[in-house]
């Protein structure tokens, strides 16, 4: 399995895990997908970043518009 495989694997995983009922996993989702930088800015990404800029947290919205750049 490739570097770029595994990559798109755990950028799956963030993805799913932006729908969590704990606010905090939401918030360190999108701080991971920061740290990660365009190699997560794909659709679904930018797609799920969008949406959390509309969560009922601030710190979720926050990492986010940072996220999103």
């Amino acid at each position: 399995m490739g570097e770029k495989t595994k990559t798109n694997e755990v950028i799956a995983a963030l993805v799913n895990a932006m729908r969590a009922e704990d606010y905090d996993v939401r918030s360190g989702v999108c701080e991971a997908l920061v740290r990660i930088g365009e190699k997560a800015a794909t659709n679904k990404v930018i797609a799920a970043l969008v949406n959390a800029m509309r969560d009922g947290y601030w710190s979720v919205r926050a990492v986010a518009l940072e996220a999103l750049g």
